[in-house]
């Protein structure tokens, strides 16, 4: 009952959030940003070579420690490599991830919430899900090699982190 419960709560709030997501953006980020367009060339590196690149960028949580959330819109990824003093977590790398494998002709790519129904909004982590050659692909900051059957399947290689597991893990896509 308690996994229903934190699914739809979670539910209500991604649809709330992404249909004011570029409002959220335009009110909390960092403004007069000096920005590259590092995107154009990026975007064109081969998969291990991108992961390894945006995983050597800073990680930057959000406004007081992520409750106030925002990822960067889809027609702005430059905003990733901006130097941000905020404003550059999990659903930024996921989104940065959902751009670089449409380019790339993936299919069925998704954003995905996922959470622990112990701290269901401490514990909230955004993935992309992805998939090529008929297998799935978990892309949780960086890539991963490793295919799997199904969407939920690769959804689950998150329980790969301590706080995660198969009897806690709440998830929805975005």
């Amino acid at each position: 009952m308690k996994k229903i419960f934190i699914k739809i709560t979670m539910a209500l709030y991604l649809k709330f959030r992404k249909k004011y997501e570029k409002q959220i953006f335009d009110l909390l980020s960092e403004k007069n940003l000096k920005e590259e367009n590092l995107w154009s060339i990026i975007s064109e590196y081969d998969i291990e070579k991108f992961s390894k690149y945006i995983n050597a960028i800073e990680y930057k949580a959000d406004m007081l420690e992520g409750l106030l959330d925002m990822s960067f819109p889809k027609n702005n990824p430059n905003y990733f490599f901006s130097n941000l003093s905020y404003g550059r977590d999990c659903d930024d790398w996921s989104r940065l991830w959902v751009l670089y494998l449409e380019k790339h002709g993936w299919e069925e790519i998704s954003e995905v919430c996922v959470t622990t129904t112990k701290h269901p909004f401490k514990e909230s982590h955004f993935i992309t899900v992805a998939k090529k050659d008929g297998k799935y692909h978990c892309f949780n900051y960086e890539y991963s090699s490793i295919g799997y059957v199904t969407f939920e399947e690769a959804v689950y290689k998150v329980c790969d982190w301590d706080i995660y597991n198969k009897d806690n893990l709440v998830w929805t896509k975005y």
